[in-house]
């Protein structure tokens, strides 16, 4: 009993730090799209067409590839996420009959060998999926800040004596 106390404590941690990953992937995930959706809007009133072409071809590369991004990390989660709720169910089911002396020693330590292959499996993938995420995550942040940049420097007022060479 207490190495599936032991599991159970292991699988409840990695649940919690995976769905805790998952927020910040969604919220990301919102973020990236809200950021897209101002470029979009930004980009539709712009009057320069030579820098509303760079700034489509910029966005359209990497602003909306990291959105995909995201979007697929976040549709990999949520049908993981059913998986997993649906195995801490059976889990639970199976430690109970566990408890009621339903099964026997052999048959508990081999489901027991199979639940931590389970566990080991999903640690593996959110790890994975973290690794691609953060890499994913920053390229996005770097996108954002270059893209808030340009348009910082785009809305600047132009000096127009020092567009002419003059001095101030």
């Amino acid at each position: 009993m207490k190495a599936i106390g032991d599991f159970e404590t292991a699988w409840g941690e990695l649940g919690t730090n995976a769905q805790k990953w998952a927020d910040e992937v969604k919220a990301c995930t919102d973020k990236c799209e809200e950021n897209c959706k101002k470029c979009d809007e930004m980009m539709a009133g712009m009057k320069d067409e030579k820098m509303k072409h760079k700034c489509d071809s910029a966005h359209g590369s990497t602003c909306k590839k990291d959105m995909e991004g995201c979007k697929e990390v976040w549709n990999t989660w949520t049908a993981f996420k059913a998986d997993w709720d649906s195995n801490t169910t059976k889990f639970a089911a199976w430690k109970e009959k566990v408890t009621k002396g339903e099964v026997n020693d052999a048959d508990a330590k081999t489901a027991l060998a199979d639940w931590t292959k389970k566990k080991d499996d999903a640690a593996a993938k959110v790890k994975e999926w973290n690794d691609k995420w953060t890499a994913m995550k920053t390229d996005c942040e770097n996108h954002v800040k270059a893209c808030d940049d340009a348009m910082t420097a785009m809305m600047a007022p132009k000096d127009e004596k020092k567009e002419k060479g003059g001095k101030k």
